[in-house]
């Protein structure tokens, strides 16, 4: 699965082609916005990005000049706009595609195919446990969530499968990167994947897919709520 950034100063263009995205293009599962170039650019610094949708008429900035400096951390750049005069000036810049708003479905669709047929995806490398039947391992994509016991910790899997280790939960923490995992409590580390909801009921939780409810630190809710937006 792909990862976009969508940088726009328009919050309602975000959400329309985030929801596009979603719809028309569900290879791209996870996106992350930006509202201006300074948003754009250490979000692009700190997390991998396969494209970046970029505006070319950011307010009072230039979504050109912003794209040659994206390309550094993100080279597959397709520019959305309403403006078609800027069309030259937008592929000289290297850009693999050039949407007109309204985005046409099929435009989109064909601007990501291009953006991503050159894109091999990475698997995460997977977890070797060693556990009191001998050594498994485990694909990241497998796990729902980590409850870590003091110096033991059980993983839990997408099938109802667990499997207790000795180590601690900080142990893997390291191996189990954000966006991907987050640590959402002293006890808990949990694959954003899983995650169906984020619950506010006498505490905040974390409800996954498999109906499991994982309580949520008052300290780690925001990092938690980023990544569940971004």
């Amino acid at each position: 699965m792909y990862k976009a950034l969508i940088v726009d100063d328009e919050s309602d263009a975000r959400g329309v082609l985030q929801k596009m995205l979603e719809f028309f293009c569900p290879e791209v599962s996870r996106t992350a916005e930006a509202s201006n170039s300074t948003q754009a650019l250490s979000l692009a610094s700190k997390r991998h990005f396969d494209l970046a949708f970029v505006d070319i008429k950011l307010r009072r900035e230039n979504g050109l000049d912003l794209a040659r400096k994206l390309q550094v951390h993100c080279p597959n750049i397709i520019f959305v706009t309403a403006y078609d005069e800027f069309a030259l000036e937008a592929f000289q810049t290297s850009a693999l595609h050039y949407l007109l708003k309204p985005i046409d479905p099929e435009q989109l669709r064909e601007a990501v195919s291009r953006a991503t047929s050159g894109i091999l995806i990475k698997q995460p490398p997977a977890i070797k446990l060693n556990t009191r039947n001998g050594i498994i391992l485990l694909q990241q994509r497998e796990i729902d969530y980590l409850k870590g016991d003091g110096n033991y910790c059980t993983f839990h899997t997408a099938t109802g499968e667990y499997h207790l280790v000795s180590r601690n939960l900080s142990h893997y923490v390291d191996q189990l990167e954000a966006p991907d995992f987050i640590r959402i409590h002293q006890s808990y580390l949990v694959r954003m994947g899983s995650v169906a909801q984020y619950l506010v009921d006498d505490g905040y939780w974390a409800i996954l897919k498999s109906g499991v409810k994982l309580p949520i630190s008052r300290r780690r809710k925001d990092e938690f709520l980023g990544a569940l937006q971004g």
